[in-house]
């Protein structure tokens, strides 16, 4: 179960009401005792996206199905495309999403 699915069901909401402000969403989710990542690059949709890491999952309001590893979530939103992934503030990864691996 995606709780970034579940929480804006049960608050009647959709992604429309949180653009922009996908940071705010996943402090939210996560209650801020899970880990944070934070993607970034050239030609994302978004200046930048953040989501929830919980228990090894994304758990993403604008992904669509379950929450995903951070590998497999990659590759479904952001392709090829060169991305900078931080965790918790910490870069660990750049390059090619669907290339990354832990």
């Amino acid at each position: 179960m995606n709780r970034a699915h579940e929480f804006l069901k049960s608050r009647g909401e959709t992604v429309a009401d949180w653009e922009g402000n996908c940071g705010g969403l996943a402090d939210l989710i996560a209650g801020h005792k899970d880990d944070m990542i934070w993607v970034e690059g050239p030609h994302i949709k978004w200046r930048y996206h953040m989501v929830p890491l919980i228990a090894g999952q994304i758990h993403d309001a604008w992904c669509e199905g379950d929450p995903l590893p951070i590998g497999e979530w990659l590759a479904k939103m952001f392709g090829d495309q060169w991305v900078q992934v931080c965790r918790n503030g910490y870069t660990m990864y750049e390059g090619p999403a669907n290339q990354f691996k832990l």
